[in-house]
């Protein structure tokens, strides 16, 4: 904290972690260009209803992730590589633990988050079909997050643009074969973004 940074320096330290959350956004478009081409602009229109809980899901791996990687990196700074280790696993295991929790109480109260969301009747099988499949997938996606935050602070974050950017291109190839070869329409969407 008290040497001086330049800002190539910063930008250094920050530009992958900018590809990789403008990279993530693509999902999201990926998605909808593939849904409203192939399948129709309703079921586009029920991905967009859905985002809402689907950002929520991601909004809690995004604070336990940086949170995490605070109370971890305090750790190492101040030589305690056990403890770092320990508190590191800890919030994996939390995280999973929690996911599983999210997911069971997610589908049961599906119908409510519909409600919420004001999924109107021609939009709600599609938006149910979506979201089922975006919560089924919360595990990997919360993982995702937090793991990725994780080599950033350790330096690694081009390791974690890596895996975002091979994700995304992943998403891509899945969704022409769930939406397309195997017309899966929306639920094929949410199938290649988990």
């Amino acid at each position: 904290m008290e040497s001086k940074f330049k800002v190539s320096q910063v930008f250094k330290l920050v530009l992958p972690s900018i590809f990789m959350m403008s990279f993530m956004s693509l999902y999201t478009i990926v998605d909808g260009a593939f849904v409203s081409r192939f399948v129709n602009t309703d079921a586009l229109s029920a991905v967009n209803i859905a985002y809402p809980y689907v950002n929520f899901i991601l909004g809690l791996s995004i604070m336990l992730g940086s949170g995490g990687c605070a109370l971890v990196m305090k750790k190492l700074g101040e030589g305690k590589e056990d403890e770092a280790k320990k508190d590191f696993s800890l919030i994996i295991i939390f995280t999973f633990f929690l996911s599983i929790v999210l997911i069971i109480l997610s589908l049961l109260s599906i119908e409510y988050i519909l409600k919420i969301l004001q999924a109107k009747d021609s939009l709600y099988d599609y938006t149910k079909d979506y979201l089922f499949y975006m919560i089924i997938f919360a595990i990997p996606t919360m993982l995702k997050f937090i793991v990725e935050q994780f080599l950033v602070a350790i330096h690694r974050a081009k390791t974690a643009l890596i895996l975002s950017v091979s994700g995304g291109i992943l998403n891509i190839i899945l969704d022409y074969v769930f939406i397309i070869t195997f017309d899966l329409g929306v639920k094929g969407a949410a199938i290649a973004t988990g």
